[in-house]
């Protein structure tokens, strides 16, 4: 029987919980036609199920403290973002639940600086993600 409760999109998913649909794929969902008449329907997930989901991902909003230091503090081994991303497997929408230790100004000139995290939440982060599915 499914559960009965509050009802949340994939987009606000996003916007809240910062989760991707890879995270996702354990859920249970339903889907309903499109409130605004576009082509696709809805996919609606329950909000219990989400919100647990969110405090068992390290980094996801749910399992952060609020107001807290935009940045980690530092702990053993740093690593680069594009590198931890290919080395451990992770995506943006991954990459953003986590603090960077450091950020320094892009020495390619890039508009985006070059961030360094810890090697120590690149782990904790790829196990958790290898865990859910």
């Amino acid at each position: 029987m499914p559960e009965v409760g509050a009802i949340i999109t994939v987009t606000k998913i996003r916007e809240v919980y910062q989760l991707a649909g890879s995270d996702l794929a354990p859920l249970s969902y339903t889907e309903k036609p499109n409130l605004y008449g576009g082509p696709y329907q809805m996919t609606l997930y329950y909000l219990a199920d989400v919100k647990a989901l969110a405090a068992r991902i390290p980094g996801a909003p749910a399992a952060t403290a609020s107001g807290s230091s935009r940045f980690a503090a530092p702990t053993g081994d740093r690593i680069v973002r594009t590198q931890a991303m290919k080395t451990y497997n992770l995506k943006d929408v991954q990459m953003d639940r986590l603090k960077p230790v450091i950020e320094e100004p892009n020495p390619r000139g890039g508009t985006r600086p070059v961030r360094f995290y810890n090697v120590c939440d690149m782990m904790t982060l790829a196990t958790a993600q290898q865990a859910l599915g």
